[in-house]
């Protein structure tokens, strides 16, 4: 179309060049007058250029970038405040509800398939500052440092973490059920169930170690490990957590598995619970040719490797396991002696080299690679700190909002865009905005 209009206004006929293209001569004169090769369906506009569509996809990424993802309203809201501080033609309804429509938003996304609706996983804001360049730098440093002085290589490279699992069902998984039905049950073992803490371990080169199981009970009894994984051993708390004698305990059982050596020593990789601050542990391991390096703290989100690539498929496959059973004993209440039964075919089929090879590999403990991380996932860390060229923060006057994105974006528009918005909100209105862009600097009313 485009090209047919240039063509007509560097003097072709209507007549000939709608013939040579295939296009009917009304519609080719209609868009020769317009200058516009774009279609319009009948009587509706669009309310943004396809520059400022763009513009708000990138703001939408960025956002979600620094963990402070828009939420449809949210995001409805910005569009409105984005389309009136341009005088943009945009429908009434939008001035009476002070948002764009659901209608918008759908044609929007089905525009930018690259955007969708998803239910964001909760980060800490300890776990979003502990992610920072300075401190996962000086972990690579560490690492560096201590696999050169012990000459560490993949098969004594080694990474223990505790996971918890339930006798009830936490996730369910998803069953076929009829459309329109209110509310779809499945049957669980009970409302609150009781947990048991396993404590796996595995190294870069794909080996795993028995797991350890720790009851919420008083007295241990063997016949809790009755169809556990081979070689697998447990103990006993009151509320079926850790602590620095399970710790030490564990320490034993790892030390008699792997048997280093003087000549051959292992580096475990540990996160900072306080239970492995133990020193007596600590002191075994030292004596026994374990060195202990820990990682930055609020880090093990993304750099414990048995968080990274094992736990996650360990906890569904054990949810289906539990599921399973459900339905083969219905009305049984499962307990804790059937923890180890249901855990053994979960373990199997995540407890694979795969998993741990690529837990290793992903954050760039094995092989060691300190630029395994970019950017993008310091960018929270350093948004909340401050520091960021990324500032998604509002100065305020009487509730006045301010969003900004960096300035490359802000600029490639003549018009202002969303990074620029401003709006003067009374101070006992609610802005959706307001919420998830906490001032940092307030002026004094």
């Amino acid at each position: 179309m485009q090209t047919a209009i240039n063509l007509c206004k560097s003097g072709d006929s209507i007549k000939s060049t709608a013939k040579k293209y295939g296009l009917a001569y009304a519609t080719l004169y209609r868009h020769v007058k317009t200058g516009i090769a774009a279609s319009k369906l009948g009587r509706f506009h669009p309310v943004f250029t396809e520059n400022q569509e763009i513009e708000l996809v990138t703001y939408l990424k960025d956002m979600d970038s620094v963990f402070f993802g828009l939420t449809r309203d949210e995001f409805k809201n910005l569009a409105f405040i984005y389309a009136k501080k341009n005088n943009l033609n945009y429908p009434n309804n939008w001035d009476k509800y002070k948002k764009a429509g659901d209608d918008w938003l759908s044609s929007f996304l089905s525009r930018h398939d690259q955007i969708s609706l998803r239910t964001p996983e909760a980060t800490s804001v300890a776990r979003a500052k502990g992610f920072n360049r300075h401190e996962v730098g000086r972990f690579y440093e560490n690492l560096e440092a201590l696999t050169e002085k012990y000459n560490i290589d993949a098969s004594s490279l080694y990474n223990m973490d505790e996971t918890g699992i339930s006798t009830t069902t936490n996730k369910p998984p998803k069953v076929l059920s009829a459309k329109g039905k209110k509310q779809v049950g499945i049957i669980a073992s009970a409302e609150r169930g009781q947990l048991t803490t396993v404590i796996g371990c595995c190294n870069a080169a794909g080996s795993f170690l028995p797991p350890f199981l720790i009851f919420a009970r008083k007295k241990m009894q063997l016949r809790l490990l009755d169809g556990a994984p081979p070689g697998t051993q447990g103990t006993c708390t009151p509320n079926g957590w850790t602590s620095g004698e399970v710790f030490l305990d564990w320490m034993h059982f790892f030390v008699e598995h792997v048997r280093p050596t003087p000549e051959k020593k292992i580096l475990l990789l540990l996160d900072n619970h306080e239970s492995h601050k133990y020193y007596p542990a600590l002191d075994y391991a030292s004596k026994n040719n374990v060195v202990i390096l820990s990682l930055a703290p609020h880090t093990t989100h993304k750099m414990q490797p048995m968080d990274v690539a094992v736990y996650g498929p360990l906890k569904t496959f054990f949810e289906r396991e539990v599921n399973f059973f459900q339905k083969s004993h219905p009305g049984r209440i499962i307990n804790q002696y059937d923890v180890a039964k249901l855990l053994s075919p979960a373990f199997l089929k995540s407890a694979v080299t795969q998993n741990a090879v690529h837990g290793f590999e992903r954050p760039g403990i094995w092989p060691v690679n300190k630029y395994a991380f970019g950017e993008e996932d310091y960018e929270p860390a350093a948004v909340i700190a401050g520091t960021s060229n990324m500032n998604i923060g509002t100065e305020s006057t009487y509730a006045l909002e301010t969003i900004d994105i960096p300035r490359p974006f802000a600029e490639t528009s003549s018009t202002p865009s969303p990074s620029l918005l401003q709006e003067q909100i009374l101070s006992n209105s609610v802005d959706p905005l307001s919420e998830i862009f906490p001032s940092r600097n307030r002026t004094p009313s």
